[in-house]
């Protein structure tokens, strides 16, 4: 009984773990964007990433289970990414796109 409660809470932590990637992964999106156009900068961008959202797991992982890798704790991690994709992909793809007309409407009037 006590190990399924343990595993229950292992398993929302590491939920919460892919929630805060996906967010990382939200807030670099302006990044991937300009890094479309200059190459160097997006491969930077998808290293910090990479960096940053392995120190997080890695932090999730030693707190939840001190350091022991489950099955289900990365299938959490997955369905936490996909939870915060889905439900946060939209309003930041939307505040990005107004920036992006913001920042271009800029360039367009220093031009003139």
């Amino acid at each position: 009984m006590l190990a399924s409660a343990y595993q229950a809470t292992e398993f929302l932590l590491m939920l919460q773990c892919g929630i805060c990637i996906g967010f990382i992964y939200s807030l670099f999106l302006p990044l991937r964007l300009i890094g479309a156009k200059h190459r160097l900068i997006y491969i930077a961008a998808d290293f910090i990433f990479g960096l940053i959202a392995g120190a997080v797991f890695v932090l999730f992982l030693l707190l939840s289970s001190s350091g022991e890798l489950h099955f289900y704790s990365l299938l959490s991690v997955f369905c936490g990414f996909l939870l915060q994709y889905a439900a946060m992909r939209p309003i930041i793809r939307w505040i990005t796109l107004r920036w992006a007309k913001h920042k271009k409407k800029g360039a367009s009037d220093a031009a003139v």
